[in-house]
């Protein structure tokens, strides 16, 4: 075998030994490592925007539906309708209680971001 690739796999096996042991070699593999901590972190963040842009989209949706639901009562005539409306009202408001608890959970400012895209109105 070639005096350098035996020196090469040599150099592989101590580092491959030294990772998965827990000791950090003299080399820095940690350093290799650190621009994929940081992406993964970037992509988490990104994740989390996304669920709270989706979480504030179906917050403004599901108020709708209650303002909608509320406006159906309003207008139904006869008592299958008026059953109607006041079951579409109860779901509608437990969905949107539901989604406002979620987005405490996950502590996300709906209020401003919904002001924003005019959803208060």
């Amino acid at each position: 075998m070639d005096l350098n690739l035996w020196q090469g796999l040599r150099n592989k096996m101590t580092a491959f030994r030294e990772a998965f042991s827990g000791r950090r070699p003299v080399g820095g593999w940690r350093d290799r490592t650190a621009p994929d901590a940081e992406r993964a972190m970037r992509v988490e963040a990104d994740r989390e925007s996304r669920a709270a842009q989706a979480l504030i989209r179906d917050i403004r949706e599901a108020h709708r539906d209650w303002v909608n639901a509320h406006r159906h009562f309003e207008y139904a005539v006869g008592f299958d309708q008026i059953d109607y409306a006041i079951y579409a009202i109860e779901a509608a408001e437990k969905r949107y209680e539901m989604l406002l608890r979620q987005a405490k959970k996950m502590n996300v400012h709906w209020r401003s971001e919904w002001e924003k895209g005019a959803g208060a109105g």
